[in-house]
């Protein structure tokens, strides 16, 4: 059960860094309020612990 106020949200991960299908998607995320679409709730970049970059976007 949760307790905390944290919002629920799907965490999608890009394999390859700069993927721009993947950079775009997240732009228009950014631009899109419509009740059928995932509203953006953050984006960055993860890195792993050997190096590689991964851009990461989290979604309601």
């Amino acid at each position: 059960m949760r307790t905390c106020r944290e919002p629920v949200v799907a965490l999608k991960l890009a394999v390859f860094a700069y993927d721009p299908r993947f950079l775009r998607e997240v732009e228009l995320l950014s631009r899109v309020n419509h009740p059928a679409v995932p509203q953006l709730v953050d984006r960055g970049w993860w890195t792993t612990e050997t190096g590689r970059v991964h851009p990461y976007v989290a979604m309601q």
